[in-house]
């Protein structure tokens, strides 16, 4: 998926790599408090499995294209192990200077098309107190809220799921 800004730069949904690594970190959100240890090492299994969408900035002015060059905006974590026929997006972010761009839209929207050709019976996702998408968001996107679980997280963090819509895409 490919969105061009004013400025000639184009704004392009791709498999994370590992070369993507430092600028997947860069974007992890100060309200989060900083990736620990073993959030580190689940973004670094989940780029190799390729489980990772990032938003990169082409410049199209380039001379010639240096993918190394293309800074991340944002990226979304997906897993297909929790729920199984589903595809459940474990965590998305996009930098601060980023956010309220689209940035996140293009990442879902890429999301849903892949999860539809993979052949994914629905796409779920999570919401708690350190979500960076609202349930107003949420809701134009197509998700309705399916649970809530407390203490998933910490003792008195309370996490709800949300399904897309079947009429929101093709899932079932």
């Amino acid at each position: 998926m490919t969105a061009q800004t004013e400025s000639r730069a184009l704004i392009q949904i791709v498999s994370a790599e590992d070369r993507n690594f430092a600028g997947v970190m860069e974007c992890w959100p100060p309200e989060w408090k900083g990736p620990f240890a073993n959030e580190v090492l689940d973004m670094a299994v989940a780029i190799r499995s390729g489980k990772v969408l990032i938003a990169v900035l082409r410049d199209s002015k380039r001379a010639s294209p240096n993918p190394d060059q293309d800074p991340v905006l944002g990226w979304l974590l997906w897993d297909d192990r929790f729920c199984p026929g589903s595809l459940y997006v474990r965590k998305a972010a996009v930098r601060r200077e980023n956010r309220k761009t689209g940035i996140l839209g293009l990442l879902l929207t890429e999301a849903v098309d892949f999860g539809n050709r993979a052949g994914f019976r629905q796409i779920l996702a999570d919401m708690g107190p350190d979500s960076l998408v609202s349930e107003d968001y949420a809701r134009r996107l197509g998700f309705e809220p399916i649970g809530q679980v407390k203490g998933l997280a910490a003792e008195d963090y309370v996490t709800t799921f949300w399904r897309l819509k079947p009429s929101a895409g093709k899932m079932e």
